[in-house]
């Protein structure tokens, strides 16, 4: 009996199977808090259009910074991370609408996230997290390049599972809307 245990153990290992984590897709209260700040100080509302187009709905399957093998494959929503809280921030700042007269273009030239699982865990937490984005943006005014990088590697345990990798994606997507929002007209403070 332990010889089909092991095998099924060992086909599932094999297999790629992936870990699915609670990511959060909104802003941590503390940086929604800065967007709210920031309402008025910029002419809106804007178009948000992201190129490629498929950008907002992006999930990558990796496995994790340093660790070998096929169980670790986590699906990482890049994409969806990112363009949810830039979406959100500016949102709240100056407003969102499609058909808005202004329309902010960014092109994603590079979008990465890595990650590492803490050896210490007996549940499947990130303990180290890493974004870094390039983006051309167009406001209709201006055209700019920016890159935007983020790490995070906490003493403790994070709170949830993901709370590292939320954390580096807030910083790069706030420090994008914040660069936004100062090139529409405001100049919304860094925290």
């Amino acid at each position: 009996m332990r010889l089909p245990a092991f095998l099924l153990l060992a086909a599932l290992a094999g297999s790629g199977c992936k870990v699915h984590m609670p990511f959060r897709f909104q802003l941590a209260p503390k940086v929604a808090a800065e967007a709210a700040k920031a309402r008025g100080t910029a002419p809106g509302p804007v178009a948000l259009r992201w190129v490629p187009a498929d950008f907002p709905d992006r999930v990558d399957v990796q496995g994790a910074s340093g660790y070998i093998g096929s169980i670790s494959r986590t699906r990482i929503p890049t994409g969806v991370a990112i363009a949810s809280r830039v979406r959100e921030y500016l949102e709240t700042a100056v407003g969102v609408d499609p058909g808005a007269a202004r329309v902010v273009t960014i092109t994603v030239v590079e979008a990465k996230s890595s990650y590492a699982y803490s050896a210490k865990a007996k549940v499947h937490t990130i303990d180290r997290g890493r974004c870094s984005l390039r983006v051309d943006v167009d406001d209709g005014a201006a055209r700019w390049s920016e890159s935007y990088y983020s790490s995070d590697e906490p003493g403790g345990a994070p709170p949830t599972p993901t709370e590292v990798l939320d954390g580096v994606w807030d910083e790069v997507s706030a420090a994008l809307a914040r660069d936004v929002l100062r090139r529409l007209g405001g100049a919304p403070a860094a925290p």
